[in-house]
């Protein structure tokens, strides 16, 4: 949303987060986000603001849900024409309302600024996160597992594959009481058979073994309650003993603070999740995709995303007793995964997903290095629609910070930068108000190298639409790289105020 309430030149207000979803989480932006920090980080993009100012609240407002996957276009003329007869927008949904392609440079760094750089957790969860990092560090390397077998996925989803007909039935029931989730019929196995189900602690463990992990290696279960328990878990815990949750790296008086607070709890997840050496998800929801594209960012290490669709086949003919476990099995679904891109590391260099022989979990490190952080440039620059020429720029403000940008083109003498404000009501919706600002560029030659590859498929499947369009091309947050990361192969020279434009 930060991204367009710049688009529509809007104020931002922070939002109030979900309290009424299923496990009624109480936790405010504030208790789980650095909400000073993320202002202050883009004040140059787009002014934010804690809470609607009084002389706002009464004001003509008007609610509108946002068409999702949405281009410049519709932003620009259906929404922003609403400044016309009201002062207030109110966003009923925040969610996937921003086109994942085809939107200028400068929207998608701001996105990228937004999610990787301006958002970062308070400091008591930075802080217990780092602790746990460390404490399954002293473990070894590690893989974060990214385990989605909680009561809330399954119910939703309808996944009842290895359940019992008691626990179906549970999930059954909650699916048809939560008023908000409006799809209760579900045929579980058409879902898993489309790969549209999170692979069971079962399945995972056969999975990592195929892969060639040893039963030694350290796994951290980024999760919260496990569906049933341990007697869900037990296979993969006999196939890999040394499992790992904060629960068990943290005494319940050092979790105390953040119990009963599910998002709280997620964030520490997120964390060790991203320091990992290895990620893999059993189900592509949206932790797993922002877990993805943050370690895409960062040039972390390997993250391996199970192809669902294709596994469930396999591990329906392992049950039948048609094939079994192996070497056979091991270089079918490693030859699966390779086909996929997941022989690849974040640079789209090749290197092995099958840990090396007599190496302890050597594996885990990807063998190509990735540039440092430091050689990362996220890039915020203003395009002027329809001009051809590649250029880099820096931001010059008055203090004389600087910034990099990737791709621009030729500009006019001054940039007017859409500042936006949004606000939440008593109902946890956004409202915007509007207020521009201006900034001189600086124009800057600077020799480019792209990371990674671009996103599968520049638009959604002609016809598609809702979940089926969403699911047709790959969410922005998953990967970022192609509009959000370039490195320069020397250092911009001393800045020259003869350039500015």
């Amino acid at each position: 949303m930060v991204a367009v309430a710049r688009i529509i030149n809007a104020t931002l207000v922070i939002p109030e987060l979900d309290k009424r979803s299923f496990w009624q989480d109480t936790s405010n932006f504030s208790d789980i986000f650095d909400e000073e920090y993320f202002m202050n980080s883009l004040a140059n993009d787009v002014k934010i603001i804690k809470k609607l100012p009084k002389e706002l609240v009464n004001a003509t407002r008007v609610v509108k849900q946002f068409i999702s996957w949405s281009g410049m276009d519709y932003y620009e003329n259906e929404i922003a024409s609403l400044w016309e007869d009201y002062q207030v927008i109110r966003a009923s949904k925040s969610d996937s309302r921003l086109a994942n392609n085809n939107l200028p440079p400068d929207i998608q760094k701001l996105r990228c600024r937004a999610c990787y750089e301006a958002l970062r957790f308070s400091p008591r969860i930075e802080q217990m996160g780092k602790l746990l990092v460390e404490r399954m560090r002293s473990f070894g390397p590690y893989i974060a597992l990214h385990l989605r077998y909680e009561k809330d996925m399954l119910a939703f989803s309808g996944c009842t594959h290895d359940l019992s007909p008691v626990e179906a039935e549970e999930l059954r029931s909650i699916r048809e009481n939560i008023s908000y989730w409006k799809i209760k019929e579900i045929d579980p196995i058409e879902q898993r058979s489309k790969g549209l189900c999170p692979l069971t602690p079962k399945e995972v463990g056969i999975f990592l073994t195929a892969l060639g992990y040893p039963s030694t290696t350290p796994i951290y279960i980024a999760a919260g309650e496990i569906y049933g328990g341990e007697s869900h878990m037990a296979e993969l815990r006999f196939r890999y003993p040394l499992l790992m949750s904060k629960e068990k790296l943290a005494s319940i008086e050092e979790l105390e603070p953040f119990s009963n607070h599910a998002s709280q709890m997620a964030a520490l997840d997120y964390i060790v999740s991203i320091e990992s050496d290895v990620f893999i998800p059993s189900y592509s929801g949206n932790m797993a995709k922002a877990v993805e594209g943050h370690r895409r960012f960062l040039g972390r290490g390997r993250t391996i995303s199970p192809d669902k669709k294709a596994l469930v086949h396999l591990f329906d003919k392992l049950e039948q007793g048609i094939i079994t476990e192996g070497k056979k099995l091991s270089n079918r679904i490693i030859d699966l995964h390779r086909r996929r891109g997941e022989h690849q590391s974040d640079s789209g260099q090749e290197c092995s997903i099958r840990p090396k022989q007599n190496a302890a979990i050597s594996g885990l490190y990807p063998t190509v290095k990735h540039p440092r952080v430091s050689q990362l440039r996220t890039c915020p620059v203003a395009v002027e629609p329809g001009v051809a020429e590649v250029a880099s720029y820096i931001e010059a403000d008055i203090e004389g910070n600087e910034e990099c940008s990737c791709d621009g083109g030729v500009i006019g003498e001054a940039v007017i930068l859409l500042h936006a404000v949004a606000d939440e009501d008593v109902d946890g919706e956004l409202l915007f108000s509007a207020r521009p600002l201006h900034r001189p560029l600086v124009k800057l030659d600077i020799k480019l190298h792209r990371l990674g590859s671009p996103r599968k498929r520049k638009g959604p499947i002609s016809g598609t639409k809702h979940m089926d369009r969403f699911r047709s091309e790959e969410a922005f947050y998953a990967n970022p790289l192609p509009d959000c990361l370039c490195r320069t192969e020397t250092e911009p020279p001393p800045l020259n105020v003869s350039q500015i434009v």
